[in-house]
């Protein structure tokens, strides 16, 4: 008799780690190889569906217009603040959700080191051609959609916050979150 699947992973009343470790547990070794592939294929039995890994910030706004690859991703994560990292990917996710459900247009990711002799941070500029952001609009922020952050949010978590957008002009966001010294963010080893 095959043995029965512990579907409690299913109940948002749990705990995520809780949730996780049960589904996984389940999981057989081929299974959880083929949930790091791209195009993972769905897990019937587990009620795990086909998904695609595509879009995500490295890439600008994946599929949504021209997409680069950026390797800040590594570099982040060298700094070893999970808080720092989490913050500035927040960031990234409000505002480029901005993009794919307001512009109306395709927009771009841009990441940028910034570097001075007293600092070292990373800017992210979010640029489209969409609507634009009326005046009375950039204080609002959406809780349906993503994290709820919205600008207001977004200019919360990180250190400098500009926009420039013109009515049917398209919208530019430029964004820099400072580094911690290198005795506790990234190590300078130059």
């Amino acid at each position: 008799m095959a043995n029965a699947v512990d579907i409690r992973f299913l109940d948002p009343a749990l705990p995520m780690a809780e949730r996780v470790r049960i589904l996984v547990s389940q999981m057989t070794l081929r299974e959880k190889i083929a949930q790091l592939l791209h195009a993972a294929p769905p897990i019937p039995r587990l009620h795990v569906p086909a998904y695609t890994w595509w879009n995500e910030c490295l890439h600008g706004v994946g599929r949504a217009g021209r997409a680069t690859v950026f390797p800040q991703g590594v570099g982040m994560a060298a700094s070893f603040n999970a808080p720092l990292v989490h913050r500035i990917a927040t960031a990234i996710s409000e505002i480029t959700r901005n993009v794919v459900q307001h512009a109306g247009a395709p927009g771009q990711v841009s990441f940028l080191l910034e570097q001075t002799p007293e600092r070292r941070g990373l800017r992210i500029v979010v640029e489209d051609h969409g609507r634009g952001i009326e005046p009375n609009e950039r204080g609002k922020s959406d809780a349906s959609l993503g994290l709820g952050a919205g600008i207001p949010g977004t200019q919360r978590l990180m250190d400098e916050f500009e926009i420039d957008s013109r009515p049917g002009g398209g919208t530019r966001i430029s964004m820099v979150k400072w580094l911690p010294p290198a005795d506790g963010g990234i190590a300078d080893h130059t």
